[in-house]
């Protein structure tokens, strides 16, 4: 055959292939959000700003088992000292009636330095909707878009009231909602510890922040001496267990996972207790009252917030060792 005949049959053919061919799809890069923080700028500092909202009095005057005892009270000053060792030097708590036990044994440096803040009458400092929303609204004027600000509640509660026991009125989310609005932080972070807390937050419109919950949708949470879903969250942000990439630096996303394999083991820990030993006061089958517990955490990210903000890097001091 022809050289020539040969060329005229083989491009027709490669041009009705090219023609007919699947186009190579390109593989989409996916996006990886970056670990982030707020760092100071030229006449700006970060600020961080926290308060601690204890809604009861669970387990203070009035218990129904030893492992109740003062169990919203001192998980609240366990929170408070976390976030002290994480550089909030702007921290207000306040406590169901403004009366809780400084005699307490457990944590007792933290006790202590709040024993001196609780000046005045009980009213000042008790876990009132009036409280909140005048601290707030005075933060609110004070924290720009580079500052922090954390807010824990830790109370009894269902899917639509938080207990605020200082005024015997109950605290929605829309209510909450309303008092958050006007808090623009750089970053900002809610955490509901209570009963149905995941139900709870399901209801906030807060796109500024990144909010976790204690406890699944429609279930009891739980929470005792040595434990709460916000105290081993708070907890975490310090635990270089959390930090799984190792790169110095625990993200939200890696406390809030280290959290929650922390509480599990907590709750399987006591499990038999529970079952056989803890004063459920006749509230019904300790094993159906049991199963009702959720101690697994929830997280919602804000459309303005992120999961990939950290708050201190371990590696700070390695680094400024080594200049």
């Amino acid at each position: 055959m022809k050289r020539g005949l040969l060329a005229k049959l083989i491009l027709p053919i490669a041009l009705a292939t090219t023609a007919y061919a699947k186009p190579i799809d390109k593989p989409v890069e996916q996006k990886v959000e970056q670990p982030y923080t707020l760092k100071a700028k030229r006449n700006n500092s970060v600020e961080k700003y926290g308060i601690i909202m204890v809604g009861s009095s669970r387990g203070g005057r009035d218990y129904s088992d030893p492992i109740d005892k003062n169990c919203f009270w001192l998980n609240g000053t366990y929170a408070y000292k976390y976030l002290e060792e994480l550089g909030f030097n702007k921290l207000f708590m306040f406590y169901a009636d403004g009366k809780p036990d400084f005699n307490e044994k457990v944590n007792e440096e933290t006790i202590k330095k709040l024993k001196g803040r609780f000046k005045g009458k009980p009213e000042l400092y008790s876990a009132t909707i009036d409280n909140l929303e005048s601290i707030v609204n005075k933060l609110s004027k004070k924290i720009d878009d580079n500052d922090i600000f954390v807010l824990v509640i830790e109370t009894h509660g269902n899917e639509f009231m938080l207990e605020m026991q200082g005024d015997g009125h109950d605290l929605s989310p829309w209510n909450l909602n309303k008092i958050l609005k006007d808090v623009k932080p750089g970053y900002g972070l809610l955490y509901i510890d209570a009963c149905h807390s995941g139900s709870y937050i399901d209801h906030l419109d807060l796109p500024n922040f990144t909010i976790l919950s204690s406890t699944e949708d429609h279930t009891l949470g739980w929470g005792d001496r040595g434990f709460s879903g916000a105290r081993y969250f708070f907890r975490s942000l310090l635990d270089p267990e959390s930090d799984t990439n190792v790169d110095g630096k625990v993200t939200i996303k890696e406390a809030f996972e280290k959290s929650k394999n922390d509480a599990n083991n907590h709750l399987v820990r006591i499990w038999n207790f529970l079952l056989n030993r803890y004063n459920w006061e006749e509230a019904g089958d300790p094993k159906n009252l049991a199963k009702e517990i959720s101690v697994v955490p929830q997280i919602i990210v804000g459309k303005k917030s992120s999961d990939q903000f950290y708050i201190f890097d371990s590696w700070y001091f390695v680094k400024e060792k080594k200049k």
